[in-house]
């Protein structure tokens, strides 16, 4: 290591003297991330959302075909809009089928490939060798990033990031040399990302602030807001597609139910929750301890939200924003970083709030780089005697082992889902979600004991979740616990009132304990809820028959037939043997 690093300040004009130092580190950054994740090809696909995008996904498990390619353009299926990524699930099972390692490995190929460019980027922008490897190393080995990369319904993190990276690179090279072929370069990359993950929708924010450092196209303190109106005007074209993006994501997550109502999650608990998972990022950077697939939302637990933890919270982000502002002259680095992590969490900081986690790893997947390059340009090792230059980057060399070390151990909780949540529970204590999956996942595999126990877990931790009853239910019915069964799915039925499916599982729990009766109220409130359920008018023609009303049961009959032919003869054939109760 040089005494003086090339270029490490960032001048725009500077050129690496060689290609071979870089090729080097590329080649050390790739080996790097096939060492921490050399053993997700023997894992398995798990039951958070992986069976949504691929295992039981007809749209992908047919391949790469025409009308899985429509479709993935025009379905809002998983409450996203994200056509490349379902291109890209449908490539590897038409490569692969359904091989899970297979699946696994495509998603590290990317995480690399994502790395790669990282680091490509800050070197071409900066000309800074080790400073951009640094950058590189912590993103390709730190433990909260294994969450994107082991977990395979994470392909549109990684393989958005990839491309986000690969426009930063372009739009280096359209700055070294404009022209309108490398912007339009810069912008059909963004647009892949966006169609991947809208994740990428900040990156016109993130070009301004380059533009500032490492770019050096607009200097704090020496050049006017009227020289910075042609920076805003060449990324308007690139907000348009990120407007565009936000736009389609909002209708999607709408449309699928996602996103919280006021009521549930009001304005002050979504600010306070977006507050301390700002702060608790980067306690997890630091200490990356106690990492889990799903933590509970702090106001929706019976405690709420602590007011000592967010004010500590807020403090703290409101002294490292204010020094990082203070130092913008001096030390542009730290502003820039500081704000990248700020502008690239918004996002997902929580204020709209999709789903019921307080945070994710893996809304850190692109912020943490804004971290890692304040870390980076600031270290003094770089202008140190040779003496404490050495001890300096035997600890960074420390740290980046510890860190591979950690995230290696974190990916061995992504094996399978039994692993995931049962980690998930020991380290955020009472997690309904990760008690309720760990128990459909044990029904599933035909363990109805250990369901009924990890459900029981579940409606004890959130009571008023009607999922979680309809899962207990379903457990209790596997087991012969009639009864049992009955109570949880009327429990579900009182907590959600226009679910069709707690009134279809009530009805047809009276049915199979003999009580057609009591089975035809619950079945006739299912089809008044949703008339296209075929299920619940094979049972309420079943039921109707068992009583003797003939005439109700061919009309719920004669609705099968036309909601779902193929289910006629089997209900035709049930009807034909029943003999009504006395």
């Amino acid at each position: 290591m040089s005494a003086a690093e090339p270029n490490a300040g960032g001048d725009p004009a500077a050129r690496p003297a060689s290609r071979w130092p870089a090729l080097a580190v590329g080649a050390a950054l790739v080996l790097a991330v096939l060492g921490v994740y050399a053993e997700v090809g023997t894992f398995e696909l798990v039951s958070l959302d992986d069976p949504l995008y691929v295992s039981e996904n007809p749209q992908v498990k047919a391949g790469l075909t025409a009308a899985g390619v429509r479709w993935a353009f025009t379905a809002f299926h998983a409450s996203n809009w994200h056509p490349l990524t379902w291109l890209s699930h449908m490539l590897d099972v038409q490569l692969f089928g359904l091989d899970a390692g297979a699946h696994h490995q495509v998603n590290v190929a990317l995480h690399a490939l994502a790395t790669v460019l990282l680091f490509a980027f800050l070197r071409l922008a900066t000309g800074a060798l080790w400073r951009s490897a640094l950058v590189a190393a912590l993103f390709a080995v730190h433990p909260l990033h294994v969450e994107s990369v082991a977990w395979v319904s994470e392909r549109k993190d990684v393989l958005s990031t990839a491309l986000g990276f690969g426009a930063l690179v372009a739009y280096v090279a359209h700055v070294r040399r404009p022209s309108a072929g490398r912007y339009a370069a810069v912008a059909a990359l963004l647009a892949l990302g966006l169609l991947a993950k809208p994740m990428l929708v900040s990156i016109p924010l993130v070009l301004l602030l380059l533009d500032v450092w490492p770019l050096a196209r607009w200097t704090p303190g020496r050049s006017t807001l009227r020289e910075a109106w042609p920076l805003v005007r060449e990324k308007l074209p690139l907000a348009a597609l990120a407007a565009a993006s936000v736009a389609v994501t909002i209708a999607a997550q709408a449309r699928g139910g996602t996103v919280a109502e006021l009521d549930t999650l009001p304005v002050g608990a979504r600010l306070g929750n977006a507050v301390l998972s700002c702060a608790a990022y980067l306690r997890d950077t630091v200490w990356p301890a106690g990492l889990a697939a799903y933590y509970p939302h702090p106001a929706l637990g019976a405690a709420g939200l602590s007011a000592v933890q967010v004010t500590l919270a807020a403090v703290l982000l409101i002294a490292l924003t204010s020094f990082a502002a203070a130092q913008a002259k001096r030390w542009p680095h730290l502003a820039v970083g500081w704000a990248w992590y700020l502008v690239t969490l918004l996002p997902v900081i929580g204020v709209v709030q999709v789903g019921a986690q307080a945070r994710a790893d893996r809304y850190t997947y692109v912020p943490l780089v804004g971290v890692f390059m304040a870390v980076a340009w600031s270290l003094p090792l770089w202008r140190s005697s040779s003496v404490a230059r050495r001890v300096a980057a035997a600890g960074v060399a420390a740290v980046l082992v510890v860190a591979a070390m950690a995230a290696r151990a974190q990916t061995r909780h992504w094996r399978d889902t039994v692993a995931l949540h049962e980690h998930a529970i020991a380290v955020t204590g009472d997690n309904a979600l990760a008690w309720g999956n760990l128990g459909v996942h044990h029904l599933s595999r035909g363990r109805v004991e250990e369901a009924i126990g990890a459900l029981r877990q579940a409606v004890t931790i959130a009571p008023r979740s009607a999922s979680h009853w309809l899962d207990l239910g379903a457990a209790y019915r596997a087991s012969g616990k009639l009864a049992d069964a009955r109570d949880a799915f009327a429990r579900a039925a009182e907590l959600a009132p226009g679910n069709r499916d707690a009134a279809f599982q009530l009805g047809m729990t009276h049915l199979i304990a003999g009580d057609p009766r009591g089975a035809i109220g619950e079945l006739e409130r299912a089809v008044g809820l949703d008339a296209r359920h075929p299920g619940a008018w094979a049972a309420l023609a079943v039921a109707c028959a068992l009583i003797g009303d003939e005439p109700r049961s061919r009309a719920a009959a004669q609705r099968v037939r036309e909601l779902a032919p193929e289910l006629a003869h089997e209900v035709d054939w049930q009807l034909a043997n029943i003999r009504p109760m006395p």
